[in-house]
């Protein structure tokens, strides 16, 4: 984490200690649930929506604006989905999108015949008409977002170039409030010191190539948080560790107050649940309040169904419309249905 290393001596890198959740569920499904749904009190298996989902519900457009939440990828996880809003998912690549690539007559024609299905019925009752429709939103979708993918990603399953794309769909300037991506491979049970070594530079990399392609207008209206299921048990498990409870997070950018952030769990035995786990001195939705409160600027009480004191994570608020860098929900030329580009 060289490069991050450089920005936290720089005051951009805040780290929140301790963060977890009591009693703990060692389940990645529950776990992942109980992290993306947010809500204080709701109960396991139960999860219809997540906490991003329900703020983007309080947002203008929030039932038609398909921008205000995009997922890198071919699938909308919980916490990016609402009641009423429904985020986007994107490929990692142009050839990933129907409708993108716009290069072949042929396919320019199949695609302006599919476009057209929606402008009358097309005697297919309501199953077809709303497919129709549905293809047409895909298209639209697919046109307002191929400026960014005008420069090819070197790898696409790279999480490197993932970032890569999310700072370039900023820099199109469509209005999006929150962007999903994600690293896998920390579930280390084996072989640990090597693999989370690699996927911390890999990490590392992605966050330096982000703010490198970032333009500059948007630096002071990015901030990165980073979450994970469950952080790692103390004890050893041949040459790894087994799922644990306390871990951190990460939030990165120009406005948040940089340094260390909550309580480290004690590593003393005494100090260890009954499961000889670290015990959470931070609960997670605590950190949620403070992005929710004092970066998204909305009472985060109605969307995770508790109180949680200030942290203090967040040292400035985003600038509102530096030269027009964000445009308002609404303001794009194009307004379109909810659908999702996919892969196939």
């Amino acid at each position: 984490l060289g490069q991050l290393r450089q920005r936290f001596i720089g005051g951009q890198v805040a780290i929140v200690n301790g963060v977890g959740y009591t009693p703990p569920d060692l389940s990645h499904f529950s776990a992942m649930g109980y992290w993306m749904n947010g809500w204080s009190a709701a109960p396991p298996n139960s999860y219809a929506n997540g906490w991003v989902g329900r703020y983007l519900d309080t947002l203008p457009g929030a039932a038609s604006e398909e921008l205000l939440g995009v997922c890198i990828g071919e699938t909308v996880p919980l916490h990016m989905v609402g009641s009423v809003a429904k985020a986007a998912g994107l490929p990692t690549y142009l050839k990933g999108a129907f409708g993108m690539d716009r290069t072949d007559a042929n396919d320019v024609a199949m695609f302006d015949t599919v476009s057209g299905y929606s402008t009358a019925p097309t005697g297919l009752d309501q199953w077809g008409d709303g497919y129709a429709r549905t293809m047409k939103g895909v298209l639209d979708l697919a046109t307002q977002v191929q400026p960014a993918y005008a420069q090819p990603n070197d790898d696409p399953a790279d999480f490197v170039s993932e970032l890569t794309l999310v700072a370039r769909l900023i820099n199109t300037g469509l209005g999006t409030r929150v962007f999903h991506t994600s690293l896998s491979g920390f579930d280390t049970h084996a072989d640990q010191r090597g693999r989370h070594a690699e996927l911390l530079s890999e990490f590392d990399r992605a966050i330096a190539t982000f703010y490198a392609t970032l333009a500059p207008e948007y630096a002071n209206n990015v901030t990165i948080l980073t979450f994970s299921e469950f952080g790692r048990r103390p004890e050893e498990n041949q040459a790894g560790t087994d799922h644990g409870t306390a871990s951190v997070n990460f939030l990165i950018g120009n406005n948040v107050k940089g340094g260390m952030h909550g309580t480290p769990p004690g590593l003393a035995p005494a100090a260890l649940d009954a499961n000889r786990n670290l015990a959470p001195t931070v609960d997670f939705r605590s950190v949620y309040a403070d992005v929710l409160r004092d970066w998204m600027k909305v009472d985060p009480y109605p969307i995770l169904g508790g109180q949680y004191p200030s942290m203090g994570l967040i040292a400035r608020a985003p600038n509102t419309d530096p030269a027009g860098s964000i445009p308002p929900p609404g303001a794009r030329k194009r307004r379109i249905r909810r659908t999702r580009v996919k892969s196939g």
